[in-house]
């Protein structure tokens, strides 16, 4: 079994997104979680994001950018936004889209253990009273004002003060950058070109280009070598390219199909998670289901070598099936995590693990898990 120790070897949720008391018992190195739509896949990834970042706010919006609930911020200005925007759609964040008019709202991300906990809260003090026709966010009154406070394993880690003169104040306590653990996010729909770019600078011409090289072949084994090439260096708008056998000059590789853009995205993300997390929503998209078994086993190898903690989304059978014949075919642990409704109470999520003994049973009799 694998020797080497988690980052997160159990999970507990509380008040945030789709959960209202969430507990995982036990999480392996590579984690597969499934079940029905709107029970929280992308929530629980999100939850994770958050956790690593240490609640860090840039993490809070980049999480409400990516569902459409930010859509008043250009991507190339989401480190400067105001304290309106924050205040206003936070509540987003919170079981059941709390009421910021009723606080303080909070939610918690951390282990069943309490260790290591993240707890972030709103709370709101005001201390004029607009009367009720008045636009609260055209008062420009520091006395009325919210804060973000985060508490990392029981203590004060940092406040962020939210006035009503939409200015995001100084952050009055705590470095969290120096705790934050490293993680990188593949979304569903994939990476954007300029964070592939900058994943590719770190990559190319180290040891973990072969790697990326080896992922390809995994769909067209005549590729010899995946580059980037740059319509314009300024703009890093950028064309992955790759060599393929016998052919006379490099093509994109977006004419391998959309299968290869997607495994292209995995791959440089994982050996760039090195000593971090890994989340992937949808880890299925665009692959075939012939591929999917030789890509979970590289999966689980570079997670072991470089001790990358993997959660990943799916919808597909084809996909946990593989999951389950490369998982007892390596020495880490691969967890299964099925989302579900309550039985008793439909409104709460609950989640049932399947380890690897199981999840033979499980696709081998053909049980339903998603």
């Amino acid at each position: 079994m694998d020797d080497k120790p988690l980052k997160l070897d159990s999970l507990e949720i509380q008040n945030f997104r789709a959960f209202n008391h969430l507990t995982i018992e036990r999480l392996g190195r590579v984690n597969l979680i499934v079940g029905k739509n709107s029970v929280g896949k992308t929530a629980l990834l999100e939850a994770l994001y958050i956790y690593a970042w240490r609640g860090h706010p840039e993490a809070l919006v980049k999480v409400l950018m990516d569902r459409d609930e930010i859509n008043n911020i250009e991507e190339d200005r989401s480190s400067f936004f105001t304290a309106q925007d924050l205040y206003s759609l936070l509540p987003f964040l919170f079981y059941g889209r709390g009421n910021i008019a009723s606080p303080p709202l909070t939610f918690q991300i951390g282990t069943t253990q309490k260790d290591n906990d993240l707890k972030v809260s709103i709370t709101h003090k005001q201390e004029a009273h607009p009367s009720p026709d008045e636009d609260i966010f055209e008062r420009r009154d520091d006395n009325v004002k919210s804060d973000i406070v985060v508490e990392l394993n029981g203590k004060l880690f940092y406040t962020l003060k939210l006035t009503l003169d939409k200015r995001l104040h100084t952050i009055e306590a705590g470095l969290f950058t120096t705790e934050a653990i490293h993680q990188l996010f593949v979304p569903a729909k994939g990476l954007s070109r300029n964070v592939i770019a900058e994943l590719w600078d770190t990559t190319n011409l180290t040891d973990q280009e072969s790697t990326v090289n080896d992922a390809l072949r995994i769909i067209e084994p005549k590729i010899e070598r995946v580059g980037i090439s740059f319509r314009e260096r300024r703009s890093r708008s950028i064309v992955p390219r790759v060599r393929v056998q016998d052919s006379k000059n490099p093509l994109p590789l977006s004419s391998l199909g959309e299968g290869m853009n997607r495994l292209f995205g995995v791959a440089l993300a994982i050996v760039n998670a090195k000593d971090g997390f890994l989340l992937i929503d949808e880890i299925e998209s665009g692959l075939h289901y012939s591929v999917m078994v030789d890509m979970w086993r590289l999966v689980f190898q570079i997670a072991y070598e470089l001790d990358v903690q993997v959660f990943a989304t799916t919808h597909s059978r084809d996909c946990i099936e593989a999951f389950q014949i490369a998982a007892a075919q390596h020495p880490s642990e691969g967890v299964l995590i099925s989302l579900r409704r309550h039985r008793d109470r439909p409104q709460d999520i609950v989640a049932i693990l399947v380890d690897e003994q199981q999840l033979e049973t499980v696709t081998r009799e053909h049980i339903e898990v998603r």
